[in-house]
């Protein structure tokens, strides 16, 4: 059985989800999504993951705590001439819409970052350019996007990709392996948690904790707005355990 590995995303808000939308749509006919998508043919192999992890770790989602900043942006472009490619960073809301906090809000610096460091192949079949761009830091935690594009013309987007920022206030714990029930154990994988929130005054939580979970890096097959099977108020505890198949992941 193929282990999976998790990644949990808890929102304390009362925002109800919105439909995913468009930010613009320029004259060269690119589209804004706040989504991960290259926006032409040539752009390659686009990775974002901690700096300095192994390969096995860079399947993990890109999520870093606020506070100890290591993101790397990767990609590779097919044309054998360098491009001047330039990042910014989108904050977004819960579902992954632009929210409406200014530069200023969530940036210690100017929002605008050349991308220098770049790499010529060598000897390759196919020719191209990887270019390589540590993102900066940010000042609230959240859902970022960072989009790459060229020329310092923001319209002119050569690709997007996510990231989390997050501040650790809430207690999380995991119960036992990720293992499904009964003839299922061997294809299907379940995750059982319990969230302790002593530390975060929380007004009805059943409503105003949102939980979103996620498997390695996809983002086809999330499960979002999961609710707690009980709310221990007493000891400011939810817990997260399933009885049925609509809250599993396929291990195979």
């Amino acid at each position: 059985m193929k282990r999976t590995i998790f990644f949990i995303t808890l929102t304390l808000s009362g925002c109800v989800p919105l439909q995913q939308s468009s930010d613009f749509q320029s004259e060269n006919g690119k589209t804004l999504q706040l989504l991960d998508l290259s926006y032409e043919p040539q752009i390659k192999t686009v990775r974002l993951s901690p700096l300095g992890v192994d390969s096995r770790a860079q399947l993990l989602p890109a999520v870093v705590q606020l506070g100890s900043w290591n993101l790397l942006l990767q990609f590779d472009d097919l044309r054998e001439q360098r491009e001047n490619y330039y990042a910014r960073i989108i904050h977004c809301n819960q579902n992954w819409t632009k929210s409406t906090l200014s530069d200023l809000d969530y940036m210690a610096e100017y929002n605008e970052f050349p991308i220098n460091t770049f790499e010529f192949s060598l000897d390759t079949h196919q020719s191209y350019v990887q270019y390589q761009f540590r993102l900066p830091g940010v000042k609230l935690p959240g859902n970022y996007v960072v989009m790459v594009y060229r020329n310092t013309d923001r319209s002119d987007i050569i690709l997007t990709k996510r990231f989390m920022v997050y501040d650790q206030k809430l207690t999380f714990m995991r119960e036992g392996n990720l293992m499904g029930p009964g003839a299922m154990a061997s294809s299907i994988q379940q995750l059982n948690f319990t969230i302790n929130y002593k530390k975060v005054p929380l007004i009805n939580p059943l409503e105003t904790v949102n939980v979103t979970v996620r498997q390695n890096q996809r983002w086809d097959n999330l499960m979002e707005n999961i609710k707690p099977s009980f709310v221990r108020e007493n000891i400011q505890e939810l817990e997260y355990r399933f009885f049925d198949v609509n809250n599993i992941f396929k291990g195979i």
